[in-house]
């Protein structure tokens, strides 16, 4: 219920205990972030598209989400848990992937397909 912001901003705390709950927010081994986020979606049934580096941003592109019924009525619900989700994975392995990140989704639902750019830009000390 609620407007789409607060739809999305409930659906990113479920994501964040959803990555308690099946275990994918546990401490890893030193590596890059986009390496942590690729590892992390395909043990969820992701699949990885693409990844692209630019200017210390990270876009890793997706297809194949076990979201994508959801997605087509509910877009903010999907970023929501997304977002949630692969930040809490990051928060917990800040240390191992060197420093901390901020995630944003943009889900693409068109034609029940879920296509999402995620975002990884480095958080700046002081911001």
């Amino acid at each position: 219920g609620g407007t789409a912001a607060e739809r999305e901003s409930r659906a990113a705390l479920v994501g964040a205990d959803l990555a308690h709950r099946v275990n994918v927010a546990r401490h890893r081994a030193s590596l890059p972030a986009v390496d942590l986020v690729v590892e992390t979606l395909g043990e969820l049934g992701f699949t990885v598209k693409s990844t692209l580096m630019s200017f210390g941003s990270v876009t890793v592109q997706i297809c194949s989400c076990p979201l994508a019924e959801i997605a087509t009525t509910a877009p903010e619900v999907v970023r929501g848990i997304q977002r949630g989700l692969i930040q809490e994975v990051l928060d917990v392995n800040a240390d191992a992937v060197g420093g901390q990140f901020e995630v944003t989704v943009s889900p693409d639902a068109g034609n029940g397909d879920c296509t999402v750019s995620l975002t990884l830009d480095p958080q700046v000390k002081g911001r």
